[in-house]
């Protein structure tokens, strides 16, 4: 007599028809896949702080000796090593782990024991609060200075590398697994704000489906409608796990969703991977000076706070290119143009644009000395009295031109490698705009394609307020400076 018994589920079906049913149901495909996610949580070990020089073939020579390596993920901060068994993980998370002299840090992976249809509620310990003013209000209310301020701050909301391996790295991890039949060869990575080192604690995951199979603009309205057709099916099936499933064909980042057991929003793109080489550069620039990172944190808040960004208005991302810029200008001079470091290496093209730069190449010595409050006082004035509708912002360069100058220059006698940058100029100088920003990497993308007049405006009104509240802060060693700026719906101009 045969036993139909669900080992996974622990329940005893009365024949094969039940058992049958049982195995296709909602429910045992809900055990199946927590499991599955479990034991991989359970047999991966993740490292956030690796030794300098540390290279893949040294951790797969060292870890092997623990037990045998499913397979190695390695950032140039980061590693997760997954390993075939689960006994190597209990014994590293258990006792100190040298590699040569330095001394690594494991901590425990967390997986919470609850029961599967809960366990979306429960994955993560704490629900992601929004990161608003009133999460960081008791930030200001102690006699503290600017520095303290500022250290209590960027620790209140942006996300640190163990929390982006666990919430944001699982996801993609997920996604290679459950796609891998549609899509042997693809694999999902982040870029945006997650990989960029400025993702605030509340931020949603944008993932690239690299597909090996770039796709150019002419078939991107097929070619999206073709994949989705494909991933559709497979998210539907997994509803406990993908939510508020959508297709926006108009989107850079077409396919959207909630991932149910990390509590994230995703936006997916798989047009190119323009956007993943962005988010290495902006990264990148906040390598090359300490002050960086605070100061784009600082501003991409109080953009949020005043409602600068958000749907329709300013991007995050044409945001972080103004301070970009900003930094690159002779009088503050702290970062260099991406041509520079673009110069010394032999170049990578996507769609005919350069995407890759030199990371070691040599720079010349930074000699401002200006404080974080100073530079946001002089990025405020700088783009107070901005000419945004006649002047083209070209952070490639790290210069500004004249549009009537770019729309009458001759291409033809150029070299070409200033041609293609200066014969898109003109591209972007054609369509009217209320603003121009040539996008460092994707020569032809206005970043400020479809901002209106008003919110130039009001941009520029309020680079305006927080520059007079700045100056005005310089008083008090800029004490109440933070508090101010993200406030100053109270100041009136």
């Amino acid at each position: 007599m045969e036993n139909y018994y669900c080992e996974v589920c622990s329940v005893q079906l009365m024949d094969h028809t039940q058992f049958v049913n049982h195995l296709s149901g909602t429910n045992h495909l809900r055990e199946v896949q927590f499991n599955k996610f479990k034991e991989w949580v359970e047999r991966s070990i993740f490292i956030p702080c690796l030794p300098k020089n540390c290279t893949k073939y040294k951790l797969m020579d060292f870890f092997v000796n623990f037990g045998p390596i499913a397979k190695l993920r390695i950032n140039k901060d980061w590693a997760i090593i997954e390993f075939k068994k689960r006994e190597p993980t209990e014994d590293l998370i258990n006792k100190p782990i040298w590699l040569n002299n330095p001394k690594l840090n494991i901590p425990k992976r967390i997986f919470y024991n609850n029961d599967p249809k809960d366990f979306h509620d429960k994955y993560v310990a704490e629900t992601t609060k929004i990161i608003d003013l009133d999460s960081i209000k008791s930030i200001f209310n102690n006699e503290t200075t600017f520095e303290i301020q500022l250290e209590t701050f960027l620790n209140t909301v942006l996300l640190n590398d163990k929390e982006i391996e666990e919430r944001y790295d699982s996801i993609c991890k997920f996604l290679d697994e459950i796609f891998a039949s549609e899509f042997p060869k693809c694999r999902f990575v982040r870029f945006g704000s997650t990989r960029m080192g400025l993702a605030f604690k509340d931020c949603d995951l944008d993932v690239y489906l690299d597909n090996d199979e770039p796709i150019c603009e002419s078939e991107r309205r097929c070619k999206t409608e073709m994949l989705f057709s494909k991933l559709e099916p497979v998210m539907k099936k997994l509803n406990y796990i993908f939510k508020n499933i959508l297709l926006t064909l108009e989107d850079k980042n077409p396919i959207k969703f909630y991932f149910v057991p990390n509590k994230v929003s995703c936006h997916m793109s798989f047009k190119n991977d323009f956007a993943i080489h962005k988010s290495y550069y902006i990264n990148y620039c906040l390598l090359l000076d300490r002050r960086i990172r605070p100061l784009m944190v600082i501003i991409k808040f109080w953009a949020r706070q005043s409602k600068t960004t958000g749907n329709g208005k300013i991007s995050n991302y044409t945001l972080l290119l103004l301070i970009i810029f900003y930094l690159q200008q002779p009088e503050t001079r702290i970062l260099p143009s991406l041509l520079e470091l673009q110069k010394t290496c032999r170049p990578k093209f996507v769609h005919c644009f350069q995407v890759n730069f030199d990371i070691n190449t040599v720079l010349l010595p930074i000699n401002n000395r200006s404080t974080i409050p100073q530079l946001l006082t002089g990025f405020f004035n700088y783009y107070a009295n901005f000419y945004f509708n006649t002047i083209i912002i070209c952070p490639k360069r790290g210069m500004a031109y004249s549009n009537a100058l770019i729309r009458e220059i001759d291409t033809s006698r150029m070299p070409y490698y200033m041609y293609v940058d200066f014969k898109f100029m003109q591209t972007i100088c054609k369509e009217k705009a209320n603003a121009y920003i040539q996008d460092p990497i994707e020569l032809n993308d206005n970043c400020f394609d479809s901002i209106s007049k008003k919110d130039i405006a009001t941009f520029k009104k309020n680079c305006k307020i927080s520059a007079e509240i700045c100056n005005s802060s310089q008083e008090n060693n800029y004490k109440n400076l933070l508090e101010n700026l993200f406030t100053y719906e109270d100041y009136v101009i």
